[in-house]
């Protein structure tokens, strides 16, 4: 990153003349910030879309992130600036000391704790106002802003170019269509809703009826009929509303289980690197908010249908009855909607804050606790239980800051709403001596207006609720938003493979700003053929491997399989033809048996023997007390990690796959071990792919492929490539010189 000294010019407007400006970046800012749906190397992508959104381009952070090239490794600040200039703003990157700070203009980016990116916001005496993709906006003193900002600012303004853009629309209609799907069912649940709600006014017209003509007659006759007909009032009340909640917990039941399978079928169709920038944790919460989406979806809708239109009806009929009882409580309820509105900002945002936090939370919980071998075996499961502890307390004062704002809320709500019948009887008995109402009549307005207020509650309530929504669908739109790895399952092909594949001078890179890691590799190999790659640690060896397994789409080139070009073929097909073994294989809560054919019914038990029998693992399974239905317990760690390996490559084989691909795969084997395995291999017809460091493994292949920096530097038989002295004689002579045992071998 090229940092320029900032050279004089004229003097810049201060805080005050810049305030209708900062009020603009709070406006186009706040909507990104509330969602904060960002992995860990978002920073840079967010913090320029908030300028963008400053400027009036109104971009989505997918789309900055797809410009931006933002991949597992971030963005620097050179591609923020070349990617602004793309959008036609004008950047540059200066460094500054904090005495001109005040004079920095609003939407800058700065560069924070060497390997963040923040927005600079305001500076108010010894405060300075950020917005924080990672928590959003905050308030930082000087003292803290010193010790984290690194004086490297990048400033945008308009370019000649500039146009200004409007926000994209989301389509919101995909997450009402499982709604809609059941629609008989909600047919019958806003039928029985809208009866409920009518059975309700017949309680203020018996009040008036029993106070004006029951009471002053004497009439034991009319009491009586009103009494019959209160007892069924209630019978059909309960009835409708037993029936209504069957029908309503059906419905619910059924769109879990849509939305559910819904969500989860488009997560897995994603590319593999999409899971890459995201974490666990985070990935697991946005699942988990399918069940509030659902609840809010089936219920709030209905009921916020239902009460809007009985708050009309009733609003309607107390204006004709008492123009003076319809204006106060027009009032009353006007009052609580005004606390709503004024509230409902603050609320989002510490709603996102708490979501994002949670995530962040249950991430690093499941990190620990899957890790905690690793732990245990340094001592250091204490420190990692500190390192919580910070999470923790940052969750629990989110928490603490939104329940103290939700206590004010609903204590002033609660307020209201005892006042509101005391203020309306109040007025009712005016009205009475004013002899505008009679007693009776006024009774029946006041039990009618406390039927309005009880649903205009409600419907606030629900408001709330779709305020809810909103954060909700933010975080998972960041999922449904991103196409899937394939467009449409079947759009490509996968004949049966024979094993020849084809790398026709293929690149690749992480982003678009990121340095090749694969560059040029050209290759053929025939099927039936052992092939080793081989290479110093970062090589490329692995990212050749996702390439082969189209886990990785080239950035340049093709990958051929039998003649026909990966991109044009239906990639989980493909895969299923294939046996593969990467570096850290993973492993579920399932027994060994289904670990092995990764849950197929299908798959006899035969075919699983056979399989364990090839890794020589199936005796290690009969020496177990539960044998092939062994449980697995948190990913196999209760196995060795040679038995983890070779019940990988048992899976591998179970398809009896046309391409075998190995990522060190044997590296935990023990010499003996290791021979019998690779003997059972060779006995195999298909194509193997071989990554290995261990001469052992390598030596026999048809054919070694050299890597080094991404580019192949070599390619020939064990012996050829000895002779030529090269790069792979070299890692052979180092080898041979740390184990003197393989040395003698060769």
């Amino acid at each position: 990153m090229t940092v320029e000294q900032d050279a004089p010019g004229p003097r810049k407007p201060r805080l005050s003349e810049r305030f209708p400006a900062m009020k603009r970046l709070q406006r186009r800012s706040r909507r990104l910030i509330e969602v904060r749906q960002l992995s860990a190397t978002d920073c840079g992508a967010a913090c320029l879309t908030i300028v963008l959104h400053y400027h009036g381009r109104e971009m989505t952070l997918d789309a900055v992130r797809e410009l931006t090239g933002a991949g597992r490794d971030g963005v620097g600040a050179r591609t923020l600036l070349d990617t602004a200039r793309r959008l036609g703003l004008r950047g540059r990157a200066i460094s500054i000391d904090l005495d001109r700070l005040p004079h920095l203009p609003v939407g800058a980016i700065l560069h924070w704790d060497f390997n963040h990116y923040v927005v600079f916001e305001k500076i108010d005496g010894d405060l300075v106002s950020i917005v924080d993709p990672a928590q959003g906006r905050r308030t930082v003193a000087m003292e803290n802003f010193r010790q984290r900002f690194t004086g490297v600012v990048l400033v945008f303004e308009p370019a000649a170019d500039f146009q200004p853009m409007a926000p994209e629309r989301r389509n919101s209609l995909r997450y009402l269509l499982p709604l809609l799907g059941q629609a008989d069912s909600l047919g019958r649940i806003v039928l029985l809703s809208a009866a409920l709600q009518l059975f309700a006014l017949g309680v203020p017209a018996l009040t008036g009826i029993i106070v004006d003509r029951v009471v002053p007659r004497g009439d034991y006759h009319l009491l009586l009929v009103l009494g019959v007909s209160l007892a069924s009032l209630v019978f059909f009340h309960f009835m409708a509303s037993l029936i209504r909640g069957h029908l309503l917990l059906e419905m619910r039941t059924r769109l879990d289980l849509t939305m559910g399978l819904g969500f989860l079928d488009h997560l897995v169709d994603l590319a593999y690197s999409f899971f890459q920038v995201r974490s666990a944790g985070d990935l697991m919460m946005r699942m988990n908010s399918q069940a509030h989406i659902r609840e809010i979806l089936s219920s709030t809708t209905i009921s916020t249908l239902l009460d809007g239109t009985m708050v009309l009806l009733y609003f309607a009929m107390l204006f004709i009855a008492s123009p003076w009882m319809g204006l106060a409580v027009f009032i009353l309820g006007l009052s609580q909607v005004l606390l709503f509105v004024l509230t409902r900002n603050k609320r989002r945002s510490l709603l996102s804050e708490g979501l994002e936090l949670d995530a962040k939370s249950q991430s690093y919980q499941i990190s620990m606790l899957t890790g905690i071998q690793t732990l245990k075996a340094f001592g250091a499961e204490r420190r990692s239980v500190e390192s919580y502890s910070h999470l923790l307390v940052d969750v629990l004062n989110a928490s603490l800051v939104r329940g103290r704002l939700t206590l004010w809320v609903d204590s002033v709500m609660a307020a209201l709403r005892l006042a509101s019948p005391l203020a309306l009887l109040s007025l009712g008995a005016f009205l009475v001596l004013e002899k505008h109402l009679t007693l009776g009549e006024m009774l029946s307005l006041n039990a009618l207006t406390a039927a309005l207020l009880v649903p205009l509650s409600q419907l606030i309530g629900s408001a709330g609720q779709f305020q809810l929504l909103g954060t909700y669908l933010d975080r998972i739109n960041d999922v449904l938003d991103t196409p899937p790895e394939q467009p449409a399952l079947g759009v490509g092909r996968a004949p049966q493979l024979l094993g020849g594949i084809e790398l026709d001078r293929v690149s690749f890179r992480h982003s678009a700003a990121a340095p090749l890691v694969v560059e040029d590799v050209s290759l053929r190999i025939e099927p039936g053929q052992m092939v080793a790659i081989v290479g110093r640690s970062g090589a490329g060896k692995s990212t050749m491997a996702n390439l082969l397994l189209g886990l990785y789409l080239p950035t340049s080139g093709r990958v051929i399989y039998d003649g026909v070009d990966l991109t044009r073929m239906d990639l989980r097909l493909l895969r299923s033809q294939m046996g593969v073994v990467l570096q850290d294989p993973a492993f579920f809560p399932a027994s060994l048996r289904e670990n092995i054919s990764l849950g197929s019914r299908e798959l006899p038990m035969k075919a699983v023997i056979e399989a364990t029998k090839l890794a020589h693992i199936h005796d290690d399974i009969m020496a177990m007390p539960m044998q092939y239905d062994t449980l697995m317990v948190d990913r196999g760690s209760s196995l060795s990690g040679g038995q983890r390996q070779r019940l990988a490559l048992a899976r591998a084989l179970m398809h009896k796959p046309a391409v075998l691909l190995l990522d060190e795969a044997t590296s935990a084997l023990d010499a003996t071990t290791e021979s019998q395995v690779q003997g059972a291999l060779t006995s195999l017809k298909c194509t193997r792919i071989v990554i290995a460091h261990r001469l052992s493994t390598i030596r026999s292949a048809d054919v070694i492929v050299v890597m080094d920096k991404g580019r192949v530097v070599e390619t020939g038989s064990h012996e050829t490539l000895l002779a030529l002295g090269g790069v792979y004689s070299r890692l052979v002579h180092s080898q041979m010189e740390e184990t003197p045992a393989m040395a003698r071998g060769a």
